[in-house]
């Protein structure tokens, strides 16, 4: 019996589950590789050798038992739009730079005044870059193309 039984609603939710799981797996191998720094952020992943030896084998080990769960119930790949992907990671950075304007810090505290002059110009370069970003992104056509 193909699929073990499960419904069409249960495929979804185990096939969404053991998706997120991959990409968490994907998300830790690349934090494996290299400390990755940014201007506001430096992540370092101090494991021993020994450490990351064995992460490595678990995570090929849980890859190889979802590939085994995958067949036997018969689950199926999706392909996801990479352009859909940054164009919702934009989205909410836009959000999330709307709430760092001046007239939201007040939740926080007593709001100096001059931020509105010093800080929401910088906030609003931002907001208008990651619009450019994400208008570029979005406009693409399927094949990559303009």
């Amino acid at each position: 019996m193909q699929g073990y039984g499960l419904n069409s609603y249960q495929r979804s939710s185990v096939t969404n589950t053991l998706r997120w799981l991959e990409k968490a797996l994907a998300a830790i191998e690349e934090v494996l590789a290299a400390d990755q720094q940014g201007t506001l952020y430096r992540m370092v992943t101090r494991l021993s050798p020994e450490q990351r030896r064995l992460t490595h084998e678990l995570v090929d080990s849980l890859r190889r038992e979802i590939a085994a769960v995958v067949a036997k119930f018969a689950l199926r790949a999706e392909e996801e739009d990479g352009r859909q992907f940054i164009v919702a990671q934009l989205a909410s950075a836009w959000e999330g730079l709307e709430e760092a304007k001046s007239t939201k810090l007040v939740r926080y505290g007593l709001v100096d005044s001059s931020l509105k002059e010093s800080l929401d110009p910088c906030i609003d370069r931002f907001i208008e870059l990651v619009v450019a970003l994400e208008h570029v992104v979005a406009s693409a056509s399927e094949d990559g193309g303009p």
